[in-house]
């Protein structure tokens, strides 16, 4: 959720999609994916398939659309009887808003912002991994992630690291150590 109300040091507002969206009339509900953020933890990473993320995603967002309208989500704000439900993604976010809207219909429509397309081609670099038989690759996916990246989801290192691909050069750095701790 940090990632759309970004906190910058001495800035609260400017960096602020979901505060941006608010201002315009939009009700914002920001999601961590699971096991991500102030989410739910989980047991094992390795485990929280894209396939995971989108029914998690889905079931969460259908549970709080839900009281939104009932009236029940916050105090401030009365029931809302018929949300358009818009489903917002960035990268990652933008491949799993596409999963669920394609397993579940969770949104009345999307917005995706972005994500690379390589696929899994771009991280899982062992040979062993080249198929096109999609039921081979999701029955030993979760194996082979861990022969590849051990104990713990290297990407999430490897991106930290490579903090200048989500940025461009000018690029104030308070913005980007905001984005970092996030």
């Amino acid at each position: 959720s940090g990632y759309f109300d970004l906190e910058v040091d001495g800035d609260d507002v400017s960096y602020s999609m979901a505060a941006h969206l608010a201002d315009a009339g939009c009700i914002v509900l920001a999601l961590d994916h699971l096991g991500t953020g102030v989410s739910s933890p989980v047991e094992d990473d390795f485990l929280v398939t894209p396939e995971v993320l989108a029914a998690a995603n889905h079931a969460a967002f259908t549970a709080l659309l839900g009281r939104l309208r009932e009236g029940s989500l916050i105090s401030e704000l009365s029931p809302v009887d018929a949300p358009v439900a818009i489903g917002l993604g960035h990268s990652m976010g933008a491949m799993i808003t596409i999963i669920a809207q394609a397993r579940h219909g969770t949104y009345g429509a999307v917005v995706n912002l972005g994500s690379g397309g390589a696929g899994m081609s771009e991280s899982l670099r062992d040979p062993l991994w080249a198929t096109t038989d999609l039921a081979v690759l999701r029955a030993s996916l979760v194996d082979l992630a861990r022969q590849q990246f051990g104990g713990a989801p290297a990407a999430v290192e490897r991106d930290r690291a490579r903090g200048m691909l989500f940025h461009a050069e000018d690029v104030p750095p308070v913005v980007r150590d905001a984005f970092r701790r996030q």
